[in-house]
C-alpha cells in the first residue's frame, strides 16, 4: 500500500462534491488540534464539505472537519480551537498539546467528541453531524452540561456524570435526525459483600436531543442477570461501549456486557457473560493475564450491517529472555466467538487461529513481526474480516523508515478469519499525540496511547449528503 497516497482527497482540480467517501472508516480517537498548518499541502477545499462551527460555554469558537481515509488506514477529526491559559501562562500555542479534544463515540451520521475546559464542569461535549441532503453543512453542537452527581441511598458517592469517558454511549437515528447520548456509572453497594444477588448499582444520565429542554435525565435503571451471576459485577469497569441495534452495550471485557435498551422510557441493563475467565478480583488482578490493557487482546465489534456481535481475543503468552526487552519467544490463539440473539444470549465460537497458522499465510513472508497481534477491529461490512495492529509498542514513537520488529513502528495486518488468508498489509507509523510532523493516512497516536480504534459509518453519511 503506498502511504503516501491521499484517499480523502479529490483529485486536483476536481470539487469535494465528486469525491466517493469510503462506506465505513477505522478512526483515530485523538482529534488533530490547529492542524494542518498552512505550510503543508492539505487545501482546505478538501475538508470544506466537512466543515462545522460551534462555540464553547465559555464562548470561545470551535471549527471541526472530518478527513476519510479508507481502512485499513486512519480516518482523523480535525479542530481549530485556542485552549484557554492557564495561571501565568502566556504562550497559547504551545498549550495544543494536551489539550487536543477526545472521540469519545461515534455512531451513524455523528461523532460524540470531548473538549477540555478550565471550568467546573471539565469538559464540553459537542455532537458533529452529517446531515441529511440538501442541507449545506454537518451541524455542531454543543450538549448543555451535565450536573447530576451519583448517591447510593441518601448519600452522595462522590462521583459526577460525564466525567469517565468509557461510560458514554451515542446512539442516533439519522432518518430522523435525532441522537441519545447516555452516561453509565456502575459502583458497589455500600453493603455488596454481603448482597449475593446484585452487588452493585447503576447511575443513568441520558440526554435526547428531541426533548432537548428536558435537559439530562436522571435514572436508576434495574440490572437483570442470570441466577449465580451477580457476584461478576462487583469489580465492574467499563472498557468499552459499543451500539448494538437500539441498545448501548457497556463492556468489561474481564467480565461481560451490560444491553441497555437506551430508547426505552424506562431503560434496563441485561448482563451477558463474555466468553472468558471472570477473576474473582479486581480488574487490575494479575491473574487475568491482561493486567493493564484489556482492549489490546479483547474486543466486542458490531459487524455485518449493525446485525452482528463478535467478541475477539488474542489469547497469548510471552517468553523474555532477562536483560532483553524484546521477547524470545510469543505463542497465542486468536478466538472469534459471535453472539447468539435468542433468549440467552449466548456466546458460539466461531473459529480459531493458532500463531503458526497465521505466520504461514501466504504474504506474511518475513517482513511482518511475529509476534502476538494486538487491537482487533471487525470490518464493518465484512464480518469475516479483523484487522490487527503487529509490533505496536507504547515506548516508542518514530516517523522513520526501518524494520518493524525493533519496535520502531507498526504495521496494521488485515484477515479473513473464516477462509484464514491475509488480505493485505500496511506499515503504521506511531506518532505522538497532535503530532504535526506525521499526518500522513498510515499514521497514529492511538498506538502509542493504547487507545484501540473506533469503527463507524460517517464517512457513508458524507457522501450522501455530497452526491
Amino acid at each position: 500500500m503506498d502511504d503516501s497516497s491521499d484517499a480523502s482527497s479529490p483529485a486536483a482540480g476536481s470539487s469535494s462534491s465528486s469525491h466517493r467517501y469510503p462506506d465505513w472508516v477505522i478512526l483515530d480517537p485523538h482529534t488533530r488540534l490547529n492542524y494542518p498548518r498552512p505550510t503543508l499541502d492539505y487545501p482546505e477545499e478538501h475538508f470544506r464539505a466537512t466543515h462545522a462551527y460551534a462555540e464553547t460555554s465559555n464562548g470561545d469558537p470551535v471549527r471541526v472537519s472530518f478527513r476519510a481515509v479508507p481502512p485499513p488506514g486512519t480516518s482523523r477529526v480535525y479542530v481549530r480551537w485556542t485552549p484557554p491559559p492557564e495561571r501565568g501562562e502566556d504562550d497559547r500555542w504551545d498549550r495544543s498539546y494536551g489539550w487536543e479534544p477526545m472521540i469519545v463515540a461515534a455512531r451513524g451520521n455523528s461523532i460524540l467528541l470531548q473538549l477540555p475546559t478550565l471550568d467546573n464542569n471539565g469538559s464540553d461535549f459537542f455532537v458533529y453531524t452529517i446531515r441529511s441532503i440538501g442541507q449545506q453543512q454537518p451541524s455542531f453542537q454543543r450538549l448543555p452540561s451535565c450536573d447530576h452527581g451519583f448517591t447510593i441511598g441518601n448519600h452522595y458517592a462522590g462521583l459526577e456524570h460525564m466525567f469517565q469517558l468509557e461510560g458514554i454511549g451515542l446512539l442516533c437515528d439519522a432518518a430522523a435526525g435525532e441522537f441519545t447520548v447516555a452516561d453509565l456509572m456502575v459502583v458497589p453497594k455500600p453493603n455488596a459483600f454481603h448482597d449475593h444477588d446484585t452487588p452493585v448499582e447503576a447511575g443513568l444520565c441520558i440526554y435526547r436531543s428531541r426533548r432537548p429542554k428536558d435537559g439530562w435525565k436522571a435514572t436508576r435503571p434495574r440490572i437483570r442477570h442470570e441466577n449465580g451471576q451477580g457476584w461478576e459485577l462487583i469489580f465492574w469497569e467499563t472498557d468499552a461501549m459499543v451500539p448494538f441495534g437500539d441498545s448501548l452495550c457497556y463492556v468489561d471485557y474481564y467480565r461481560g456486557v451490560l444491553f441497555m435498551d437506551v430508547l426505552s422510557a424506562c431503560p434496563q441493563l441485561r448482563y451477558v457473560r463474555l466468553p472468558v475467565n471472570i477473576p474473582a478480583g479486581g480488574p487490575v488482578d494479575r491473574d487475568t493475564g491482561l493486567w493493564g490493557c484489556p482492549d489490546a487482546s479483547r474486543s466486542v465489534c458490531v459487524t455485518d450491517g449493525g446485525g452482528t456481535m463478535k467478541f475477539v481475543e488474542v489469547v497469548s503468552s510471552t517468553v523474555f529472555v532477562s536483560g532483553s526487552r524484546a521477547p524470545a519467544s510469543s505463542s497465542f490463539a486468536i478466538n472469534v466467538g459471535k453472539l447468539r440473539q435468542d433468549n440467552k444470549m449466548t456466546w458460539e465460537k466461531e473459529t480459531s487461529m493458532e500463531d503458526t497458522e497465521l505466520w504461514s499465510l501466504q504474504g506474511y513472508g518475513d517482513l511482518l513481526p511475529r509476534a502476538a497481534p494486538k487491537y482487533p477491529l471487525v470490518g464493518m461490512k465484512e464480518p469475516e474480516v479483523i484487522y490487527f495492529v503487529l509490533g505496536a509498542n507504547r515506548h516508542f514513537s518514530s516517523s522513520r523508515s526501518g524494520d518493524a520488529a525493533d519496535g520502531d513502528g507498526a504495521w496494521v495486518i488485515v484477515v479473513d478469519v473464516l477462509s484464514k488468508t491475509l488480505r493485505s498489509s500496511a506499515r503504521y507509523t506511531i506518532a505522538h499525540r497532535n503530532c504535526f510532523e506525521s499526518d500522513g493516512n498510515m499514521a497514529s497516536p492511538s498506538l502509542f496511547t493504547n487507545r484501540a480504534f473506533l469503527a463507524c459509518e460517517f464517512s457513508s453519511y458524507l457522501h450522501d449528503r455530497c452526491a
